[in-house]
């Protein structure tokens, strides 16, 4: 705990160009502390117990769990502050943070309750521990994991809301009819407060005012997505902007071009 705490006083005090030149330790060192302190720190999270209702409880034989929040705590602290320095100097490989699988974790553990009335049933300890870790600490499962794991929540949540027809392309639909010259502004005004984890079925408008010819079977929803994201995306429109190396960044002025937009990228977010 001290050495945890004195180290983050000692690394906050210093400037990102300062870290090699005045830290107590070289880059070197600390990207082999990084090693000693990720696993320290998940050893501890993975040894502890945990009750029913997901909070840690701590046997009577070993600290108290004020002891143990604190020590956790200051090293959690310590870890993410090194982190974050990694992020901008690099002196640690992304690779080596990871030291966990999320293979044991499911998706279904993160799905909303429908039915309050019918519990879930019980997952191991182990599983709930590294949940816990995945929201707190995500740097200790690699990158790839994390992606291929969202994928599964995505899936997993669609499948929970159309069912397995959607695999066929029936069962539960929106259907919305968007123009073609406001696809962002029709998208947003009828889906916004939609669940749109159920499958969309697109009518496209043209500048003329008529329905496009054709079915939607997937191919209209492809082309609404894409489009729509690339409209909403467009620096002129105010949500984002773009850096010199034409990277798009949130606008940090977007309040002065729209009241509302939290809502719109909360909106995108979802799309």
């Amino acid at each position: 705990s001290a050495f945890s705490s004195l180290l983050s006083i000692s690394l906050s005090s210093l400037h990102d160009i300062e870290l090699s030149t005045h830290s107590p330790f070289s880059l070197k060192v600390l990207s082999e502390m990084v090693l000693k302190l990720r696993d320290v720190f998940v050893t501890l999270h993975m040894n502890t117990y945990m009750s029913s209702n997901h909070h840690i409880a701590i046997s009577s034989h070993g600290p108290s769990i004020q002891e143990w929040q604190l020590s956790n705590n200051l090293l959690y602290r310590l870890l993410r502050s090194l982190y974050d320095r990694n992020s901008r100097l690099d002196f640690c490989s992304c690779d080596l943070w990871a030291s966990l699988s999320l293979e044991k974790i499911p998706p279904e553990l993160y799905q909303e309750e429908e039915d309050e009335d019918v519990p879930r049933p019980p997952y191991p300890a182990v599983v709930l521990k590294q949940a816990a870790l995945l929201n707190k600490t995500p740097f200790v499962f690699s990158f790839m994991d994390r992606v291929t794991f969202f994928h599964k929540l995505v899936m997993s949540s669609r499948t929970s809301q159309q069912g397995r027809l959607q695999e066929f392309l029936i069962g539960r639909a929106i259907d919305i009819s968007v123009r073609r010259t406001h696809l962002y502004e029709d998208a947003f005004a009828k889906l916004a407060t939609a669940d749109i984890r159920q499958r969309l079925r697109v009518n496209l408008i043209n500048a003329q005012g008529l329905d496009e010819a054709g079915i939607d079977g997937g191919g209209l929803f492809r082309e609404f997505l894409s489009e729509t994201l690339k409209t909403a995306f467009d620096p002129n429109r105010g949500f984002f902007t773009s850096s010199e190396e034409g990277f798009l960044y949130p606008n940090p002025k977007v309040h002065l071009i729209n009241e509302d937009y939290k809502i719109h990228f909360k909106f995108l977010g979802a799309l």
